[in-house]
């Protein structure tokens, strides 16, 4: 009798176990932001500079895709390559795999070597990594380009933008800490891409065109690991401009002293920021209270005027000393 029940327990035991670790069909889905409004091609865009831009390419590589779950567990989705184009939804198939609880999802922008460097017609051509028009290879001593994203920019939005990143020394990795949601046997992991974040800090006002390991192409790659992925609904570095300027910047054009008025749907302020052309800061003020008070800036030139509130809203303004 009791060899029956052994038996009987470690039946139940097998059953809950296989229940448990029954594999789910994985998808990996990725939201195309730019701001807070969903991505579009031509749609007008500011970066945290309040330099103005619309994207006409947007279009990256992620590879190396981790799957964090079940208390630390790491499952490595190997060989997988995906070119991303942000114009376009994006749902990648992760496959079939033992996996009850997502934690993190994890993966690198670009093409890893050896196989960065290795000849693109070898792949069939529905393959991410077949060759592409326009063209994703920047040739074998380079390899692959990570992220192409190009468009204009500028006053008038009448400047080129072009930045291609490179490089196996810029291979990245990303990690967004997220669950997955469960139905049935599928688990749906879901993340935003926020576009605007990939050209943090970069100085847009006259153009900008950098195709390489360096510079500019590689603040983007370096933009796109550590600030345009997010959980949905973390908007921690999420820049967002509002439609509306709630702030009057008086008189302007000025001789160079003026004061910042605003209106009541504006949110307290966090700070006060005024930008040269070349995009350098020349002036931070944190304190509320100098609203409505004077403002002084000996250079004439043009400025951007930038207003920061608790909500992480940016608010731009044009400001012209003679």
């Amino acid at each position: 009798m009791l060899l029956i029940m052994n038996k009987i327990f470690l039946l139940i035991l097998f059953i809950t176990s296989a229940q448990l670790f029954a594999q789910k069909n994985i998808q990996l889905n990725i939201n195309h932001k730019l701001g807070s409004s969903a991505f579009a091609l031509e749609q007008v865009g500011y970066n945290n500079f309040g330099n103005n831009f619309k994207v006409s390419r947007m279009a990256y590589y992620i590879s190396n895709i981790k799957i964090v779950h079940d208390t630390g567990k790491i499952t490595n989705i190997s060989n997988v390559y995906v070119l991303i184009d942000a114009s376009a939804a994006t749902s990648i198939d992760l496959g079939s795999r033992n996996i009850d609880s997502v934690e993190k999802i994890q993966f690198s922008i670009g093409v890893n070597a050896p196989v960065n460097n290795q000849d693109p017609s070898q792949w069939p051509e529905s393959h991410a990594l077949s060759p592409k028009s326009p063209s994703m290879h920047w040739g074998w001593a380079s390899g692959y380009r990570f992220v192409a994203m190009e468009g204009k920019c500028g006053d008038g939005l009448n400047q080129i933008f072009e930045l291609h990143g490179l490089g196996n020394g810029n291979y990245y990795q990303t990690e967004v800490i997220t669950g997955g949601v469960k139905m049935g046997n599928n688990i749906n992991i879901t993340i935003d891409a926020n576009y605007t974040e990939a050209l943090k800090n970069i100085n847009m006002w006259q153009g900008v065109i950098s195709h390489g390991e360096t510079d500019e192409a590689q603040k983007i790659l370096r933009n796109m690991r550590d600030f345009v992925f997010r959980a949905v609904g973390n908007t921690a570095n999420l820049n967002t401009t509002a439609s509306f300027n709630p702030f009057q910047i008086v008189p302007n054009p000025s001789i160079g002293q003026f004061k910042i008025i605003h209106d009541s749907n504006l949110s307290t302020i966090k700070s006060i920021e005024v930008f040269d052309m070349s995009g350098k800061n020349i002036l931070s003020l944190t304190d509320a209270e100098s609203l409505n008070h004077e403002i002084f800036i000996q250079e004439k030139g043009l400025y951007l005027v930038k207003i920061l509130d608790v909500n992480n809203s940016s608010y731009f303004q044009k400001l012209i000393v003679q």
